[in-house]
């Protein structure tokens, strides 16, 4: 028989767990709320003008220039201008200047934002096709509590949106991602999109020229002037509160600070800085390709560097940094053990170890002039990435991927002791020194 406390228990377990499932519906549903109105632009005004006939959007009109919204009814859109063929949803976007004419969309959001929340900020851009030979690392976007005629510009504080590994924005043949996270300093009720100024493409070290071909380097002295624009269509604006813990922000605001300009590292990158992984950083899926094979584990790492100059003291200068990519490494359950995660973490600290052999040949080079520098460390980094995957399969193939236990430990003494006589090139940012 059952007692009645204990049907009276099982009923308010079962209230209180349906009462939990529609508190985490609605908790989910405002907390994955788009708050850029008509976010992909899509719903027309028909009273407003043909470049700016866009719903809740409005373009910033400076010496009588604007951005442009193209929408010819169809995705194809290649009677523009500057040649996009394809627009990246529906069948309309903006398209502004960043450089070096200073275009500007904004909107009114659909409420304002809470202080203190973390907010993502993203839209897809694409480079124009035609005459365009400069573009940008990082997309600049601001958030103010009125509109950018009631508000003194200089102000504002820029945030600029970035691809994940802070490479320039030169894709003109597809569309691409960029994104930051933004801590709200409360009551902003308008985003600000481009340019309005160019310090915030010049002054921040943002800009990066497109290598000319033969052919184009001609077209340029034809007299037009052009092939110096940096002319971007933008498309889906997303600006969303985040719960995740996992995020992290580190504020920058010039590329001679870190190396992004506002480089927003979520829980995807970790720089190594002698950091010691856990199975808990490996967050990625196992791969099909993995997933009936004998791989256990794997870790996803990363080599970037970044050129930039400091102008203050005029001195160019290299960045070179290793990544452990946190939601692109996996492990197999049955994978956890110590012996194993050793041998991923000896993986990162290869990384590294090529990080300063990279970093030791810069540091020793004398470069004729700038251009030499750039081109010379382009070639660098593709010569040390190359060795670099090299090397790590001749890891995996001596050490059985740690099966051989033996070889295990004189790969852990080998590299430990290889960082340790690199030691002095364990800082990432490097002077460029020219004749």
């Amino acid at each position: 028989m059952v007692k009645k406390e204990t049907i009276l228990t099982d009923l308010f377990n079962i209230y209180f767990k349906i009462i939990f499932f529609v508190l985490s519906i609605n908790i989910c549903s405002l907390s994955a709320q788009n708050l850029a109105p008509n976010p992909d632009f899509e719903i027309q005004d028909a009273s407003k003008g043909i470049f700016n006939k866009v719903k809740d959007w409005n373009h910033i009109l400076k010496n009588n220039v604007g951005a442009h919204y193209w929408n010819v009814g169809t995705k194809d859109i290649s009677s523009t201008a500057y040649g996009k063929s394809i627009v990246y949803s529906g069948t309309g976007c903006w398209g502004m200047f960043l450089y070096p004419i200073s275009e500007m969309i904004e909107a009114k959001l659909l409420e304002p934002l809470k202080k203190d929340s973390i907010y993502k900020v993203s839209l897809y851009v694409s480079l124009g096709e035609r005459w365009c030979f400069s573009a940008v690392y990082g997309f600049p976007v601001f958030f103010s509590d009125s509109n950018i005629t009631k508000i003194k510009y200089k102000l504002l504080k820029p945030i600029y949106l970035t691809k994940d590994n802070n490479f320039p924005l030169t894709n003109k043949e597809t569309w691409e991602q960029v994104f930051c996270y933004y801590k709200a300093k409360g009551n902003e009720q308008y985003i600000h999109i481009g340019s309005y100024d160019q310090q915030d493409i010049i002054s921040v070290n943002n800009l990066y020229e497109l290598p000319l071909t033969k052919q184009q380097k001609k077209s340029i002295k034809w007299g037009y002037d052009r092939g110096n624009y940096a002319y971007y269509y933008i498309d889906n604006v997303l600006v969303e509160m985040t719960n995740s813990k996992d995020v992290k922000i580190i504020e920058r605001n010039t590329r001679s600070e870190s190396d992004t300009i506002q480089k927003v590292l979520e829980s995807g990158f970790i720089l190594w800085n002698g950091y010691t992984l856990t199975w808990e950083d490996f967050k990625g899926q196992v791969p099909l390709k993995y997933k009936e094979s004998d791989e256990g584990a794997g870790a996803s790492l990363k080599l970037i560097y970044n050129k930039t100059l400091d102008k203050k003291n005029n001195i160019p200068f290299i960045e070179i940094k290793a990544y452990f990519i946190r939601t692109e490494s996996f492990v197999k359950k049955e994978a956890k053990t110590n012996i194993i995660l050793k041998h991923e973490q000896i993986h990162f600290d290869i990384a590294e170890l090529y990080a300063r052999l990279f970093r030791k040949e810069i540091k020793e080079t004398v470069f004729n002039d700038i251009n030499n520098a750039i081109k010379s460390v382009s070639k660098m980094y593709k010569h040390y990435l190359k060795d670099l995957i090299i090397f790590q399969n001749l890891y995996d193939k001596e050490t059985s991927h740690s099966t051989n236990l033996q070889k295990q430990i004189e790969w852990n003494e080998k590299i430990e002791k290889q960082l340790k006589e690199l030691e002095q090139y364990s800082k990432s940012k490097i002077d460029v020194k020219i004749k």
